[in-house]
């Protein structure tokens, strides 16, 4: 799913935030025709300090300040224009991190990449502290397991790191981009394990987090599958020798939903959720 942020946060989290009338389409890259060496447009795929500042307070669950709020809306139509360009020209969000990849490369690579969608993107917003120039945060909102296969080569193995840490599943099983199996996500993670393999990349995999709703899919009811999806990657990643980590005794009801405390959505962890997911993925990863 792809919201004005980009798809920074999930459906429901930036009710009341005024939007921009549809903007108007960027104009034709120069010379961008089949296959160039940057079919990236000019402008910004990263987040702005707007943007970093509204996705940090709904972390928190504080309301964004006026002033936050003011920044974010004068940027939305450049943001919507990006938006509306990926959208249709890049669906894996390549360009998102290309340039930063570009210069992580350049320093030698990273020792750990965490790959995912919102729940690890938006980690980064709710303890900055966790990722550097050496724990690299490569999440985006939205995204499905295809989509992370797609990006591995470019955010993941170029990077050269020791370990990679994989959290991905909510919104496959959402069908954010359309109706699919479970063996599509099961073998887009036997993909990756392989790639990662390939080039000596240690892998930790992430159950998928516990959800009782998606609010952007209410006639889904997750848990139970949630829980055999989890089921089968905890087995596929030992008969790999390859890692495996549970945030659901930290963040999980009995019922197998999100503890309302640690959540305003039922899907996305509060600070307070990843206090508690950190010390687990500190040890994993290490």
């Amino acid at each position: 799913m792809r919201l004005a942020m980009t798809g920074l946060l999930a459906a429901g989290l930036l009710a009341g935030v005024a939007q921009a009338q549809t903007p108007p389409p960027l104009p034709p890259i120069a010379g961008a025709v089949g296959m160039v060496d940057q079919p990236c447009p000019p402008g910004s795929f990263g987040r702005s300090a707007a943007m970093k500042a509204l996705a940090q307070a709904l972390s928190t669950g504080v309301p964004a300040s006026p002033e936050v709020m003011a920044a974010y809306a004068k940027e939305g139509p450049e943001r919507d224009r990006l938006a509306a360009w990926s959208a249709k020209n890049d669906f894996a969000d390549l360009c998102r991190f290309r340039a930063d990849d570009a210069r992580l490369e350049k320093q030698g690579g990273v020792r750990v990449v965490f790959l995912g969608d919102s729940i690890t993107e938006l980690w980064g917003a709710a303890d900055p502290g966790f990722f550097s120039d050496r724990i690299v945060n490569r999440g985006i909102s939205g995204q499905t397991s295809s989509q992370l296969l797609l990006r591995f080569e470019q955010d993941v193995v170029a990077l050269k790191p020791k370990t990679v840490h994989i959290l991905i599943g909510t919104n496959d099983v959402a069908g954010n981009n359309g109706p699919e199996r479970p063996e599509d996500l099961k073998n887009n993670l036997r993909a990756m394990v392989a790639v990662a393999k390939a080039h000596r990349i240690r892998v930790v995999l992430g159950a998928i987090p516990p959800a009782a709703v998606i609010s952007w899919r209410p006639a889904i009811h997750p848990a139970g599958q949630i829980r055999e999806l989890n089921a089968w990657i905890a087995a596929f990643a030992k008969a790999e020798g390859e890692g495996f980590v549970d945030y659901g005794p930290v963040l999980a009801t009995p019922e197998g939903g999100m503890k309302p405390a640690l959540s305003r959505d039922g899907v996305h962890p509060l600070k307070a959720g990843y206090d508690l997911m950190r010390p687990i993925a500190q040890a994993a990863v290490n």
